[in-house]
């Protein structure tokens, strides 16, 4: 039909890189199809009809990134980080229905009180609000442990490599995830070349994991290229 929209029925164009990286994510699991995730995200990104094409391929990548801790993920062993396990959402939801139990049950909550004695149902407020900040502090701790742990999964020989560089993947994966997360929630506001141009960052910082040797024959099969073009 005249005028129709085939934005959606163009065949998407996938870089070799991109192909490669792909069959390599859907190989890892059978749980999950990291490869169909990866590929669904770049679909998205290019539906330029589409105008929740950014938070939607972000939901990908998201989804992606956090099932890929718990599959290639090393665990927390230690208890003082893994008491922080939880999302700030959860934690938040558990206290606010705390509260709402708490200003049924308490005088000192009521607009009638005159009283100035904290009574048991406050008390116990008081300690589950304690708890939720004793969890808040440790949390970044137990996210920046589970990035670490991420790295060493996708990569073993992470570990010989000194901690300060560690802990720049650890911290460059965090910043990966983070992105992806606000732009899903539609808290962060991006546009289509940063959104392109984080989603390059993922794709090499994955790749040259997932796929080392691959990715170091490409390098050399493009330097034997480039020298034979100069000859």
């Amino acid at each position: 039909m005249d005028g129709a929209d085939n934005s959606q029925t163009t065949p998407i164009q996938l870089s070799q890189q991109q192909t490669e990286l792909i069959r390599e994510l859907t190989l890892i699991t059978t749980k999950f199809n990291f490869g169909q995730m990866f590929e669904g995200a770049i679909h998205a990104l290019r539906s330029t009809s589409n105008p929740e094409a950014l938070p939607q391929a972000a939901h990908s990548l998201r989804e992606l990134m956090e099932k890929l801790e718990g599959v290639k993920g090393i665990p927390v062993t230690d208890k003082a980080v893994a008491d922080g396990e939880g999302s700030l959402g959860e934690k938040t939801r558990e206290l606010h229905n705390d509260w709402k139990v708490a200003k049924k049950k308490s005088g000192c909550l009521s607009d009638n009180t005159s009283t100035n004695e904290i009574d048991k149902a406050l008390r116990n407020l008081l300690i589950k609000v304690t708890k939720f900040f004793d969890w808040f502090e440790k949390n970044p701790k137990f996210l920046t442990h589970k990035a670490r742990g991420v790295v060493k999964g996708l990569d073993p020989l992470a570990a010989m490599l000194p901690q300060a560089v560690q802990d720049a993947q650890a911290q460059e994966w965090r910043a990966l995830k983070d992105y992806f997360i606000g732009v899903s929630h539609h808290g962060n506001v991006t546009s289509l070349e940063s959104m392109e141009a984080t989603v390059a960052c993922l794709e090499q910082f994955l790749y040259s994991r997932i796929a080392p040797v691959k990715a170091q024959n490409q390098n050399k099969i493009e330097k034997l290229i480039e020298e034979i073009e100069h000859q």
